[in-house]
């Protein structure tokens, strides 16, 4: 077999069922209401921070994996530390938007009859050049496993889905969050740059560093749409 490389944003295929029609960012595992089954709470949304970052509306037979996720801690470090504001209804904030959207179902709905932001009949996602993976695939694995894969650092293989996000809450305590820089080109192909960042938790490093990933990505709204990650910084 051929060893994988160790990019941070490995190159991914989707097909996704037009997103701009319904239009990683992370909640904390410690932070899940586990017992809840219900829609997200204002302060995931970004509400009180005056502005809706996050709109997700689950359908209402809709059982949480873990319980209703919480994003108002990462949504405090992504509203200090984002590096820009976009104007409400900007390309930008559209797809802002519709990643981190795309986020709360694909970590924390098993089901993925229960997707919103996708076509689960088209989505396929591939890992730098291998077998494409469905929608049930990333349900079973996890999105974490599903783009990082084999690498000297981590193997997905060797972690399940609930491990993968325990690894990823006790690293970056206060959240990872994500922003949508800036939109190169609109639809049909929506080509963009995004940024991902956090701050390592005490137990990972003695001077809680912070984590930053900058890359792009491409994405062509229709039956067939390329998606390809590559880091920049």
């Amino acid at each position: 077999s051929i060893k994988q490389p160790r990019p941070l944003c490995p190159s991914i295929l989707w097909k996704l069922h037009d997103p701009w029609s319904s239009a990683r960012t992370m909640a904390l595992a410690t932070e899940l209401i586990a017992t809840v089954h219900e829609p997200l709470s204002e302060e995931s949304s970004g509400q009180p921070y005056g502005e809706v970052i996050r709109d997700y509306e689950p359908l209402t037979d809709t059982r949480w994996r873990f319980g209703t996720p919480n994003y108002a801690r990462v949504n405090t470090l992504y509203f200090q530390h984002r590096s820009k504001i976009h104007p409400e209804g900007s390309l930008e904030s559209i797809v802002n938007k519709l990643v981190k959207n795309w986020e709360v179902e694909s970590h924390h709905i098993a089901d993925p009859k229960q997707w919103k932001t996708m076509d689960i009949t088209k989505f396929q996602a591939m890992l730098n050049g291998g077998t494409p993976a469905n929608a049930q695939l990333m349900a079973d694995i996890g999105p974490y496993n599903l783009l990082l894969g084999e690498t000297d650092d981590y193997s997905a293989a060797a972690v399940t889905l609930e491990e993968s996000n325990k690894i990823f809450g006790s690293t970056f305590a206060d959240g990872f969050a994500w922003e949508c820089i800036e939109v190169l080109s609109g639809p049909p192909t929506v080509t963009f740059k995004w940024h991902q960042f956090g701050k390592f938790s005490p137990a990972h490093t003695p001077t809680r560093r912070a984590a930053s990933s900058r890359a792009t990505a491409a994405w062509l709204t229709s039956t067939a749409c390329a998606s390809r990650r590559s880091p920049t910084s």
